[in-house]
């Protein structure tokens, strides 16, 4: 991560991309997803060129760490995890209950994603009738200007939540 905030705060895009593999996805701090360390380094060409300064603050990782020092542990075993196969397509189709999925609009997961799992229990497919009869038991909510860091501090939440545990 040091080496991350270090490239970053250089303005080095070549930095930058030696930390992310050929074929590496990136989503940057503009919400733009990004493929390919070619790419990335591109995008940090042209973000090099902008005016102001990006300062990312090692501290602000305390946020999502509050052990600092065992932030770049955690992010390897992430990048290992998310470099593997995954296909929950299945597990989520064979929920049975009515499922609240709940999503940030700005996020890893882009909300295209969360519809397709919205889809998978039965919801978005058709309209739900004019009187809601054909409403699907499970909901989608997708709160905006949040990402999973801070979903839950948003004032949208709780509300969404209480409204699915009372239908």
């Amino acid at each position: 991560m040091r080496q991350y905030v270090d490239a970053r705060e250089a303005r080095d895009p070549k930095a930058v991309g030696a930390l992310f593999t050929a074929d590496a996805d990136h989503l940057t701090s503009a919400g733009e997803w990004v493929r390919g360390r070619e790419n990335i380094v591109a995008g940090g060409r042209a973000s090099a060129a902008g005016q102001g300064s990006r300062h990312i603050a090692i501290e602000a990782i305390h946020f999502v760490a509050p052990d600092v020092d065992a932030f770049p542990a955690l992010m390897d075993r992430t990048g290992d995890l998310l470099r593997q196969p995954f296909d929950s397509t299945e597990e989520v189709r064979a929920l049975r209950p009515p499922t609240l999925l709940v999503y940030a609009d700005a996020d890893s997961i882009p909300p295209s994603h969360a519809a397709e799992f919205f889809a998978l229990l039965g919801g978005g497919l058709r309209d739900a009738n004019w009187d809601g009869s054909l409403r699907p038991a499970s909901r989608l909510a997708v709160l905006p200007g949040r990402t999973h860091y801070d979903i839950t501090g948003s004032p949208l939440l709780a509300p969404a939540v209480v409204d699915f545990l009372d239908s």
